[in-house]
C-alpha cells in the first residue's frame, strides 16, 4: 500500500480515516469497516527517569535530558528508532538515522574486517615467531656451553700454574736440602776443631744467630767449592801456607795485646790465643781434622774463632778508623784525577789499577805486612807503582773495556743520534746491578772501591755494597761501612744523590766469620 502512495492507519481498522499524506479521499476499506472523519488520538508519551535520555523523543537542544546548546544541538528523535540502534539522533556525535555505532540499521560493528585480518595475520605469523624463539633459545644454550667451556679451561690453566709453582717450591726445597748436606761435614769439623765454637750449624744458623742461605746465582750448590786450593792435595802449598800462618799468629797475638792496653789480663789471653791456634794448625796439617779438603779459608776461620774465644773481638778497630779518616781526605783529589782522563778506556784502566793497588793494604797478607811496617808513608801511589805491567797473571780487563766502551760511545756521541734512540740506551745500561763485597778498610775501600762504585753509578747501574758484620782482621765492618759512606757523600755529589735521594747505592751486612766468602752461607738479605 505504501508503494501505491497511500497511507494506512492501522490503529483502528474499523474506521474510515482521513488520509494523512496524499489526496484527501478516505481510506478504502473492506466491507464492514466503518469510515470516520476524526484522526485517532496520539499514544501517551512514555515516561523516562531523569531529564530525557538516550531514548526516543530525546531533548531537542542538547544531550538527551539536559540543557540546550549542549552535546547534541538538534536533539530530534533519539537513538531508539524503527531503523536500528539509533534513530534521528543528535546532530553531533549521533549521526542521522541508523548512522550510530552499528552503522546502517544495526548492520554491525565498525572494524570487524580489519580485526579479522589482524587475527589471520597473527595466526599465520605465529609459527615463524615460534621458530625465532627456538633459535634464540638455541643460541642462548650455545653461549652457556661456551661460558662453561671457558670456565673449565681457565680452571685447568690455574691448576697447571699451581702445579708449576709447587714444582718450583719443591726444587728450592731440594736445593736447600742438598746445601745443608754439603755443609754438615764442615760444621762437624768446625765444632770438633774450634773448641766447641761452630761457625755454622746444620740448621743454617751462624755463631751470631743470623740465618743464612746460598747465593741464588750459583749454578749448583752441591758442586760449588769456595776454595781454589786444597792443601791436602798439594804438599808444597801445604808446607808454605802452614809456615805463613804460624808466623802470622805471632803478629795477631801482638795486635790483640796492643788493642787492649789497659786490660791486665790481655797478655795472658793473647798468649792463650796463640797456643790454641798453633795446636789447631798442627792437627789440621797432620790430617787429623777429619775433613776431606782444607783451604786457606779454614785456617783464617781458626784465627778469627780463636780471637773471639779469648776476648779479642776487633783488634784492628782503632787502626781502621784512623785509615778511613785519612783516606777520605784524599778522596776528592783521587776523583778529580780520574775525571781528568778523557779516554774511557784509560779512565777505566786506572780505576781497575786502583782496585788492585788498594787490595795490597791487607794486614792478613804477610808480604804486604812487611811493606806497611817498614814504610809508614806507604800510600796508594806507592802501591800503584808496585803493580806489574799488563798482561797480568789473570787479565780479563780488555773484555770489560770493550763492554763499557759501547755504552760510553753512545753517551759521548749522543748528538749524532735521535733523542729516542739515545734514551733507549740510557734506560738499558750494560749492567742493571752490581754487588761488591768489600775487603780492607782505609785506602782499599775509600780510594780503591769508592771510585769504582762512583763510575758504575754514572752508568745508571744499581750498586749493592756488602760488608761483614763480624770483625775479621782489618776488613771494614758493616757499621764502619755506613759511617764511611756518609763521609764520602760529603766529598762527591754523585755518591750523595745515589745514596740519599735515588737509593741506587744500598748497603748490606753479611753475617759471616772470617774474611773469606762462602756463597753457600750468605745472609738472607744478600742471597
Amino acid at each position: 500500500l505504501a508503494r501505491q502512495g497511500m497511507a494506512t492507519n492501522f490503529r483502528n481498522t474499523t474506521l474510515n480515516e482521513e488520509r494523512i499524506f496524499g489526496n484527501t479521499n478516505g481510506l478504502n476499506t473492506s466491507a464492514g469497516v466503518l469510515p470516520t472523519s476524526h484522526p485517532p488520538p496520539l499514544p501517551p508519551r512514555p515516561q523516562f527517569s531523569g531529564g530525557g535520555g538516550d531514548m526516543m523523543f530525546g531533548n531537542r537542544y542538547g544531550y538527551p535530558g539536559h540543557s540546550s546548546y549542549g552535546y547534541s544541538p538538534y536533539g530530534g528523535y533519539s537513538s531508539m528508532d524503527y531503523y536500528g540502534h539509533r534513530g534521528y539522533g543528535g546532530y553531533m556525535g549521533q549521526g542521522y538515522g541508523g548512522y550510530g555505532s552499528a552503522g546502517y540499521g544495526n548492520a554491525g560493528t565498525y572494524g570487524y574486517p580489519e580485526q579479522r585480518f589482524i587475527q589471520l595475520a597473527e595466526e599465520s605469523s605465529r609459527p615463524a615467531f615460534q621458530i625465532l624463539e627456538s633459535l634464540v633459545g638455541a643460541v642462548g644454550n650455545v653461549a652457556m656451553m661456551l661460558d662453561s667451556t671457558f670456565f673449565a679451561v681457565t680452571s685447568s690453566f690455574r691448576a697447571v700454574l699451581s702445579v708449576a709453582a709447587n714444582l718450583a717450591h719443591l726444587k728450592g726445597t731440594f736445593a736447600q736440602f742438598w746445601s745443608s748436606l754439603a755443609i754438615v761435614r764442615a760444621a762437624v769439623w768446625l765444632y770438633k776443631n774450634h773448641g766447641g765454637i761452630p761457625i755454622m750449624t746444620t740448621e743454617g744458623k751462624s755463631a751470631t744467630g743470623g740465618s743464612h742461605s746460598h747465593c741464588s746465582l750459583l749454578a749448583s750448590v752441591v758442586t760449588y767449592n769456595p776454595d781454589t786450593l786444597d792443601l791436602y792435595q798439594d804438599p808444597e802449598a801445604n808446607r808454605y801456607w802452614f809456615a805463613c800462618f804460624n808466623n802470622m799468629v805471632l803478629k795477631f797475638e801482638h795486635q790483640a795485646l796492643v788493642s787492649q792496653p789497659k786490660d791486665a789480663s790481655a797478655k795472658a789471653r793473647a798468649q792463650s790465643f796463640r797456643e790454641h791456634c798453633v795446636e789447631m794448625f798442627e792437627k789440621l796439617q797432620d790430617g787429623k781434622g777429619e775433613i776431606p779438603s782444607l783451604g786457606i779459608r779454614n785456617l783464617l776461620e781458626v784465627i778469627e774463632s780463636g780471637l773471639r774465644k779469648f776476648g779479642f773481638d776487633d783488634p784492628w778497630k782503632e787502626q781502621k778508623a784512623i785509615e778511613n779518616k785519612a783516606s777520605i781526605r784524599l778522596l776528592k783529589h783521587r776523583l778529580q784525577q780520574l775525571d781528568s782522563l778523557t779516554s774511557e778506556r784509560e779512565r777505566w784502566t786506572e780505576i781497575v789499577r786502583g782496585v788492585l793497588a788498594g787490595n795490597m793494604f791487607d794486614w792478613g797478607a804477610q808480604a804486604v805486612t812487611k811493606i806497611l811496617e817498614a814504610n809508614n808513608g806507604f800510600g796508594l801511589q806507592q802501591a800503584l807503582d808496585r803493580i806489574q805491567k799488563r798482561p797480568w797473571l789473570i787479565d780479563d780487563l780488555d773484555g770489560w773495556l770493550d763492554r763499557t766502551e759501547v755504552t760510553c760511545f753512545l753517551q759521548i756521541h749522543q748528538t749524532n743520534f735521535e733523542t729516542d734512540f739515545y734514551s733507549y740506551f740510557q734506560q738499558k745500561p750494560s749492567h742493571r746491578c752490581a754487588t761488591i763485597f768489600t775487603d780492607n778498610a782505609g785506602i782499599d775501600f775509600v780510594l780503591g772501591i769508592v771510585p769504582l762504585v762512583r763510575e758504575l753509578l754514572k752508568r745508571n747501574t744499581k750498586v749493592l755494597l756488602c760488608a761483614t758484620i763480624n770483625p775479621a782482621i782489618n776488613d771494614i765492618t758493616f757499621s764502619e761501612l755506613t759511617t764511611a759512606i756518609e763521609d764520602c757523600c760529603e766529598e762527591c755529589d754523585i755518591l750523595r744523590n745515589a745514596y740519599r735521594v735515588e737509593h741506587r747505592l744500598l748497603l748490606f751486612g753479611n753475617d759471616q766469620i772470617g774474611p773469606c766468602l762462602d756463597f753457600r752461607m750468605l745472609s738472607n738479605g744478600i742471597a
